[in-house]
């Protein structure tokens, strides 16, 4: 929560690529999804941008589209994020960014499916457990937040 308050307080006069896709599409930035902004490790250290920035456009691309995800389609949407510049790889030896990429996906999705986001419906094919509804006022964004934190902070802490 704090990166996203820093994020909108010293966003320079609307410049900021990343929160004009957000509004862009409709979404109130304070409101994520809060599986959106989940630390992936160990793989998603290799990312540069904050959790928030690539599993949003993850989910914008993949999860928030239909019930249906596949594990290929989502490293396919990294990819085309990687190669239009809206997110950066740290570049480490003997690394292979194919890998790299399917990596981060798989620790991600398992993640998803520990906190019971999505269902593993396939080998690597998931589906949501029900859409995203964005609260409509603060509070009731606050109870969402409690009650999924004290839900899943035995698996967060642990991730």
């Amino acid at each position: 929560m704090k990166w996203i308050y820093n994020k909108i307080n010293y966003n320079k006069s609307g410049r900021d690529a990343f929160l004009r896709e957000v509004y862009g599409e409709g979404d109130t930035f304070l409101y994520l999804p809060l599986y959106v902004g989940l630390p992936v490790f160990p793989h998603g250290l290799h990312i540069k941008n904050h959790e928030v920035e690539w599993q949003y456009y993850l989910w914008k691309d993949s999860l928030k589209r239909g019930s249906s995800i596949s594990e290929e389609s989502m490293t396919l949407g990294l990819n085309r994020r990687l190669a239009a510049g809206h997110i950066e790889l740290r570049i480490l030896p003997f690394v292979k960014k194919d890998e790299l990429i399917r990596d981060i996906v798989r620790e991600y999705l398992r993640i998803l499916e520990k906190v019971k986001v999505i269902d593993r419906v396939g080998e690597n094919q998931f589906k949501l457990t029900g859409p995203w509804s964005c609260p409509d006022h603060f509070g009731a964004f606050e109870l969402h937040r409690d009650d999924f934190f004290s839900k899943w902070k035995h698996i967060l802490n642990h991730v």
